[in-house]
């Protein structure tokens, strides 16, 4: 794991407990924080559109993978502006761990499994992430998966394995 916390938004699809995704969009921050507020109106607008962001990846590369006093805010805001639950997967020192945000005021739930299955998020009762990012481009150059991308310069933020 990098010394800095790396940040992916999650797209997919979710059905009951079986949470389904891939990365998309990439930050990487300090030691302890990653800010991806530059991402924010992207995240939104793709969010009305498509209704295809699931949730959040991060990192905790010198802490346990459990939500943060930033981690819990932060989820609560954004399942706020989604209007619906939203994933959380932490990698930290202790390994992957997942939670569901199904509300506003919720502290998150933890996901009794999480696996890591390369390329794809499958799984009942639990959430796996790919062990690959993969970059999903489609239609013209600056759109991810046919969506115009907040990359800079138009271009895609394009997308690398951890």
């Amino acid at each position: 794991m990098k010394n800095n916390e790396v940040w992916h938004a999650l797209r997919g699809v979710h059905q009951g407990r079986i949470w389904q995704g891939v990365p998309i969009l990439r930050e990487e921050g300090g030691p302890a924080s990653v800010d991806f507020t530059a991402q924010r109106n992207w995240l939104i607008e793709r969010f009305l559109l498509r209704k295809d962001i699931i949730g959040f990846y991060h990192t905790h590369p010198t802490f346990p993978a459990y939500p943060s006093s930033v981690d819990i805010p932060t989820m609560q805001a954004w399942v706020f502006t989604f209007g619906c639950p939203l994933l959380c997967l932490i990698e930290g020192t202790n390994g992957l761990k997942g939670w569901v945000f199904e509300h506003d005021e919720c502290r998150g739930v933890p996901l009794s499994t999480v696996e890591l299955i390369e390329s794809t998020y499958i799984g009942v009762d639990r959430v796996v992430k790919t062990a690959k990012a993969r970059r999903v481009v489609s239609g013209t150059v600056g759109e991810v998966d046919g969506f115009p991308s907040p990359g800079v310069g138009g271009g895609s933020p394009g997308l690398e394995p951890r």
